[in-house]
């Protein structure tokens, strides 16, 4: 059975992270700071970075924009582009003048980088968030939550626009 698979999975990363330890390099960063005892850190970049982002990537942005909505498999988006190195190499430069990349290798001990950059659009009638637990007969509380469970690696979220509490945006369990 589907679900009976799902939960296992789910009992088994929840195990894992459970019984995780961090074996960090201990540094004086903020960012570093709130990763080792809360799981998560805000940082705000520059409003020149986001608006150079925008900017570059306007056309992109309007093409994903004009795409309708659809069902999309588990684990694909609606408005979704993997972005070029390009991308990567300017996130990895502005990650580093502020500290993140740090942070990040710091808390791993081992040296991070920006691997992958990638651009989504989102809209309200977007199913993506909703796909977590899909496979449910009953529409489980959790179904909007949604975690990474690679580990090793660190997600970040750069928006593109103003974010409010109620336009969706990322919330952390703590030590998550």
């Amino acid at each position: 059975e589907l679900g009976k698979k799902w939960r296992e999975k789910l009992n088994r990363y929840f195990n894992f992270y459970k019984n995780f330890r961090v074996r960090s390099k201990k540094i004086n960063n903020k960012i570093f700071n709130d990763l080792y005892n809360k799981g998560y850190s805000f940082q705000y970049i520059d409003e020149n970075i986001i608006k150079f982002l925008k900017k570059s990537l306007s056309k992109k942005i309007r093409h994903l924009s004009e795409k309708n909505d659809w069902h999309p498999p588990v684990g694909t988006y609606d408005r979704f582009a993997l972005l070029d190195k390009f991308y990567n190499n300017y996130l990895n430069h502005v990650y580093t003048e502020n500290g993140i990349i740090d942070a990040a290798s710091a808390y791993y001990n081992k040296k991070m980088k920006v691997c992958r950059v990638s651009l989504l659009v989102k809209k309200n009638t977007d199913s993506s968030p909703k796909q977590f637990l899909y496979d449910c007969k009953k529409i489980p509380k959790y179904t909007n939550l949604h975690f990474d469970p690679l580990e090793g690696a660190v997600k970040t979220i750069l928006y593109l626009n103003e974010v409010k509490e109620d336009n969706g945006p990322t919330c952390y369990l703590p030590y998550s």
